[in-house]
């Protein structure tokens, strides 16, 4: 996985050591669209999955805004902190995770 979006600037932890435990204790790229579309509510999945997309092609990530510093228990996770970055990005989780427990997750990839 190259990337995994996590899409709301809130629950970070939660989201982050489910990464961790899902993906073992490797540094993942973890960013967070979210945090930079702001209250975009059912449509951050959408524009997660475009800006997915938009950086396999365009080799990029989005930022993480307002990032000050990790918490601890994150390890090796590395949340793109405050400036885009260059990155080739191959495949990339983006996950929707919605008030009421309306969830999805896309994993989206470059072609072949």
């Amino acid at each position: 996985m190259s990337q995994v979006d996590c899409s709301r600037q809130g629950e970070v932890l939660a989201h982050e050591l489910g990464v961790i435990s899902v993906f073992g204790g490797n540094a993942r790229l973890v960013s967070s669209v979210g945090s930079v579309l702001d209250r975009t509510a059912r449509a951050a999945s959408g524009f997660g999955a475009i800006a997915a997309v938009l950086g396999i092609a365009g080799g990029f990530m989005l930022r993480r805004n307002n990032f000050q510093e990790p918490d601890p228990a994150l390890g090796g996770i590395d949340p793109v902190p405050n400036v885009a970055r260059a990155a080739r990005l191959d495949v990339v989780q983006n996950n929707g995770l919605a008030f009421g427990g309306n969830n999805a997750i896309a994993v989206l990839g470059r072609v072949a």
